[in-house]
């Protein structure tokens, strides 16, 4: 508790309703019933997971989220702002606007800012000098996979006001903070297994399905990960643990 490993979900789940959500008295209440019940998605997925010492990370997050928004639907009394996406018949894509360097520049920070729902280039300018103050190497990881997802996105043809609100980007910072100043030692396979992630990542950003898709590398270490476990009781994240072989070959440190 001291760490906020049970806080840090419900504060995700606050902004997010509440930036898909018109906020009054009965949104609140909503909002604090949902954060609340993070703590027993994360309590639950701690005990499932501590078969495989695999710590549950951003998953109450995104299982919690998913699943109050998609009740607003049922609940007339909710009412949703326009940035809630509703469903559509797929279309084909078109390639909007030109990318430029100010384009690459605003996507690179304000992917940074998405994390929490904000797309402005000062915000993701200050979360980034905040992981700087924290640790060099997450801030570093965080800039680098916002530009993974950016340039991943922008290759395939993805539109410029996309780019530069930082959509491509988010998912990817995570999963780089994940991955590379967290659970892997960092070497050259480790930098290859990261950018590989967050190239992936950021073809198929979205804004409620995959948001803060942290899942994505949880689900890569659930499906990859031996139980070859050496406990570490005085754990920092979750059931970090220093036996657990990744993919890349490499303890956590």
């Amino acid at each position: 508790m001291r760490e906020g490993l049970f806080g840090f979900n419900g504060a995700i789940v606050a902004v997010a309703l509440l930036y898909f959500l018109q906020p009054n008295m009965l949104a609140w209440s909503y909002v604090v019933l949902a954060s609340a019940c993070t703590t027993v998605v994360m309590a639950a997925l701690l005990n499932v997971l501590d078969t495989w010492k695999i710590p549950a990370l951003t998953a109450p997050f995104v299982f919690t989220t998913l699943c109050f928004v998609l009740a607003c639907a049922r609940f007339g009394r909710l009412h949703s702002t326009h940035l809630l996406p509703t469903a559509g018949l797929p279309r084909a894509a078109t390639v909007e606007g030109i990318v430029t360097m100010s384009t690459v520049v605003y996507g690179l920070f304000s992917g940074v800012a998405q994390v929490f729902f904000q797309a402005n280039v000062i915000t993701g300018i200050l979360f980034t000098i905040g992981l700087l103050i924290s640790s060099r190497v997450a801030c570093v990881a965080a800039l680098l996979g916002s530009l993974a997802g950016l340039l991943a996105g922008w290759g395939l043809g993805a539109a410029e006001p996309a780019i530069r609100a930082g959509a491509f980007g988010f998912n990817s910072v995570l999963t780089a903070i994940a991955l590379g100043s967290v659970f892997f030692v960092r070497n050259a396979a480790s930098t290859a297994y990261e950018s590989d992630v967050n190239s992936r990542l950021g073809n198929g950003s979205s804004k409620i399905l995959l948001r803060h898709d942290f899942s994505s590398s949880w689900l890569s270490c659930v499906q990859e990960t031996r139980p070859t476990i050496d406990d570490q009781p005085n754990s920092t994240i979750g059931r970090r643990t220093s036996g657990i072989s990744f993919p890349c070959g490499r303890p956590i440190p």
